[in-house]
């Protein structure tokens, strides 16, 4: 990731593993590289390790750090943003909305659903892309 370290990737868990699944990985990381271990030679890699520890060790900062990453996997997958006016209606499913993907799959929304909101992240019914539909003229 461009601006912040794959924290899992660096104790070589999933993100999804528990509290202790990632203690547990972190020790033996930190055994492994501990400077006792390594002729009294401290590794980057063990700071790394450390770092890693200190973002995921700690619930509410494992959280934090777990949203900053689900926004940029986000982001990351985002095709363009288009306005609601963008949008047209689907001429195969009445009360629908469609944008045509860059894959050759399409981007389709019940009507109603996007103008009760003010913003709108669709995903591509082929490939993994989304769309950001902005409604600035949201009914209230």
């Amino acid at each position: 990731m461009s601006t912040e370290e794959e924290w899992y990737s660096v104790l070589d868990v999933h993100p999804e593993a528990s509290a202790e699944d990632v203690k547990a990985a972190y020790q033996n990381l930190l055994l492994a590289l501990h400077p006792d271990k390594n002729l009294g030679r401290e590794s980057a890699e063990l700071h790394l390790v450390l770092q890693a520890w200190k973002v995921l060790g700690d619930p509410e900062e494992r959280r934090r750090y777990d949203a900053r990453r689900q926004q940029r996997q986000d982001q990351a997958n985002v095709w363009k943003t288009v306005s609601l006016g963008e949008m047209s209606a689907a001429a195969e499913e009445e009360g629908h909305l469609h944008l045509d993907c860059r894959c050759g799959g399409a981007y389709l929304v019940q009507a109603e659903e996007v103008r009760r909101l003010s913003r709108l992240v669709i995903e591509c019914d082929t490939c993994s892309l989304s769309l950001v539909v902005n409604n600035d003229d949201r009914v209230n």
